[in-house]
């Protein structure tokens, strides 16, 4: 079965719903996210209430823990599912799978290309050139790799990505990649 995935204005929560998928997450999660700033603990929030909606969704569990592992990656306790999360601007977005699975997006604006040296091969960098659109997608490609790889972000860099461009699109004015490890 392919990922389930889905994007959702942060601001189309209620405050309401916000509190309700603050209270149903795990003590440690909470507090991690209670300490963030208000657009950032919106955005975190929006993206968990995704993930849950998504897991009861593929599994029909409405109470599912997400806890985090060591290395901070998200994890749905006690469920034979794997799942991913992201936010940007005014997007979270989430993705769920039976195999470990990355999501990322980034609201689509101006970057410099020079960016490009801290996480792209030269054939990435050659063919993002100057183009931001370009850019953001290998970011996205990226980040949705090391989520669902779990390689370092050193062994993601070294890994030339542009097999994969059509892993990643534009949707809702932000750029997105979703991965899964039988993208990989």
């Amino acid at each position: 079965m392919p990922a389930d995935f889905q994007i959702i204005d942060i601001n189309t929560l209620s405050d309401e719903t916000i509190r309700q998928t603050l209270a149903a997450m795990s003590p440690l999660r909470r507090a991690r996210i209670s300490a963030y700033p208000p657009r950032r603990l919106r955005q975190s929030a929006a993206a968990e209430y995704l993930a849950r909606e998504l897991l009861f969704r593929r599994t029909g569990m409405r109470f599912v823990t997400i806890e985090q592992d060591e290395n901070g990656r998200p994890y749905p306790k006690n469920c034979p599912c794997f799942l991913s999360l992201s936010h940007s601007g005014g997007l979270a977005a989430a993705a769920v799978s039976d195999v470990p699975v990355g999501v990322d997006i980034e609201i689509f604006r101006s970057v410099s290309p020079a960016v490009l040296r801290h996480f792209a091969t030269e054939t990435e960098a050659a063919y993002a050139g100057q183009d931001p659109e370009r850019i953001l997608r290998l970011w996205t490609l990226k980040e949705a790799y090391y989520k669902a790889s779990a390689l370092p972000f050193a062994a993601v860099r070294e890994t030339d990505l542009t097999r994969l461009l059509d892993r990643s699109f534009l949707r809702d004015g932000a750029v997105c990649a979703l991965l899964t490890t039988a993208d990989i």
